[in-house]
């Protein structure tokens, strides 16, 4: 059985030689009828744009090629441009709204206290006397910017020039605290996170129905509020928050909203608590 299977191997072998030994003869068959054409003689036989590159040619454009080929690998201009625009706007982003979010969940607020000064029986009529508020709650203590009798000029720039500096007295007409309508813009936000009142009311919507609302005068003289309404946001349009006459004193603070935009306002309203 095993000199069987060695017989059909060395078969297979002999067969597997003779073949090839038959493809050898059969290519040199080839070559020998071919016709020898010189090299020069095929070029001028090929159509001229199939015409080889010669030796000497390659050499001459090799030091052009190889700049090519490595100017491929490079990454594109426009690559990097957007790449570099990505980069800003992660710093910007980074530069205006981390401050924000970090005032707004993270920061603690300030304690502050109520001055024991005296409270007006009868609070003072004009709103020129008014030099701070403090809303413990909140942890405001800021310097009130009172508007000009005078203003010419748009009323929401100067409110927004204002900002900066301190909480705004908008400019509705007001003279008298006790039947008219205070109106305070403060900062929820600012394209200056450096300013000291950036950031004043970023967290006005915590603000809850009886928190105190204290105005000082510049004769150190305490104006009390009280919260009577839930916060609230309205259009940045809105105009019925701003206007004076109200029948009563009320007190309305206003902010951006949400912070980092200026697409909505946030209304806390007040009123006057009399002694």
């Amino acid at each position: 059985m095993v000199t069987v299977k060695k017989k059909i191997v060395r078969k297979k072998r002999i067969k597997k030689a003779l073949l090839k030994k038959v493809s050898q003869i059969e290519l040199e068959v080839i070559k020998e009828d071919s016709p020898k054409i010189s090299p020069t003689e095929l070029n001028e036989t090929l159509p001229e744009k199939e015409n080889p590159i010669k030796p000497a040619e390659i050499k001459e454009d090799w030091p052009k090629i190889i700049p090519v080929v490595e100017k491929k690998k490079k990454r594109p201009l426009f690559s990097i441009l957007i790449l570099a625009a990505g980069l800003i706007c992660l710093i910007l982003l980074v530069y205006f709204w981390g401050p924000i979010f970090y005032e707004r969940f993270f920061s603690q607020t300030k304690t502050v206290e109520l001055p024991n000064t005296n409270v007006v029986a009868e609070p003072i009529i004009s709103p020129a006397n008014l030099k701070k508020i403090l809303i413990p709650r909140l942890g405001t203590d800021a310097e009130i910017i009172l508007a000009p009798a005078d203003l010419s000029g748009s009323k929401n720039d100067w409110v927004e020039s204002q900002l900066d500096k301190g909480i705004v007295q908008y400019p509705n007409g007001i003279t008298d605290l006790k039947r008219q309508n205070l109106v305070l813009f403060g900062h929820s936000s600012s394209l200056h996170p450096q300013a000291k009142y950036a950031f004043v009311w970023v967290k006005l919507d915590q603000l809850k129905i009886g928190d105190e609302i204290v105005l000082i005068s510049d004769k150190e003289e305490r104006i009390n509020y009280k919260v009577t309404e839930n916060p609230r946001t309205v259009s940045a349009e809105e105009i019925e928050v701003v206007k004076v006459d109200k029948a009563a004193g009320i007190i309305t603070l206003v902010t951006c909203w949400p912070p980092g935009t200026t697409s909505k306002r946030m209304v806390v309203v007040g009123e006057l608590v009399e002694n």
